[in-house]
């Protein structure tokens, strides 16, 4: 069976890094090759998923790491498990203790791959990650149910449910700031990659006192290379939002009293939107937008300034 890193991750580089329509496509039809046992043709068509993108989240790497050791490639498989674990990657036991992977064990390039796992493991402060953890299944928890929440529930229901996330996220933001306010901004080095979003997750659902209080922390973590520069963006983004000012990066879209449909908010220097973007890792707008099935063509309503 292909292995895969844990579901909720690769859920949400799906939906919220958003990679092409064809990286995503290339890429699950290598999923399927390897279920089929069609190792190599499976290696190939990652290959084929990788040339589409200038950068690769961190996540993708493990299922064509763990192919690429079945096929016979493997050199290419401890190079991309050693960009996984650059990346954030922090669940070392799917690499170190899989009986399918010891086919790498001999390779010159293994011995490294431990010594780079035990002193990510020095750093890492596992008590933290599995705090942040439990904050993040909080957090998400509910907004996965609200979906299909509007045509289950009444409208008093719908109400009672609002409140009870901002319940939640109120109690979640009180641990977060403890958190930010004994160790900075938790890093990728401390935490890991999913621990390092789990932060921004709950700041993003913030009050915007709150955000512009821990914007600069985040700031300084990115300079770090600590965290994304995308997600400081979708916070910028966010922050301006709030005060009515445009946004910079086209991440924020909100629901329109009047057609009660979804529209982008407005963007300041529209025109060059998606070059800003691409600086920081994010997708063009148009493929972020297919998360709301939007387009800025039908769902920008404003004029674009000359």
């Amino acid at each position: 069976m292909v292995r895969v890193i844990p579901v909720f991750f690769l859920v949400f580089v799906f939906m919220n890094d958003l990679q092409s329509q064809s990286f995503r496509s290339y890429y699950l039809q290598a999923d399927s090759l390897h279920r089929a046992g069609d190792f190599l043709e499976a290696s190939l068509m990652y290959d084929k998923a990788f040339e589409l993108r200038k950068e690769i989240a961190y996540g993708f790497y493990y299922n064509p790491a763990y192919n690429n050791a079945l096929a016979g490639n493997k050199r290419k498989s401890i190079e991309q498990f050693e960009k996984l674990i650059a990346g954030g990657f922090i669940d070392f036991n799917l690499i170190v203790d899989d009986e399918k992977l010891q086919v790498l064990h001999e390779e010159p390039g293994w011995s490294n791959l431990l010594k780079i796992i035990e002193e990510r493991e020095l750093e890492l402060d596992r008590k933290l990650v599995a705090e942040l953890k439990i904050l993040d299944d909080k957090d998400q928890m509910f907004r996965q149910l609200s979906g299909c929440r509007e045509q289950r529930l009444t409208k008093t229901q719908n109400s009672l449910f609002s409140k009870f996330i901002e319940t939640q996220d109120s109690l979640n933001l009180i641990s977060i700031t403890d958190i930010i306010d004994q160790n900075g901004w938790p890093g990728k080095k401390k935490v890991g990659a999913a621990g390092n979003m789990t932060v921004w997750l709950i700041i993003q659902h913030a009050d915007i006192s709150t955000q512009e209080k821990y914007l600069p922390i985040l700031e300084e973590s990115v300079l770090q290379g600590e965290s994304q520069a995308k997600h400081l963006a979708m916070l910028q983004d966010r922050i301006l939002m709030r005060k009515g000012l445009k946004q910079k990066y086209g991440s924020q879209v909100r629901r329109n009293r009047d057609t009660n449909q979804y529209e982008i908010y407005p963007i300041e220097d529209v025109e060059d939107v998606d070059k800003r973007r691409e600086a920081i890792g994010l997708a063009p707008m148009d493929e972020y937008l297919q998360r709301w099935k939007l387009t800025m063509k039908a769902n920008y309503p404003y004029e674009v300034e000359e």
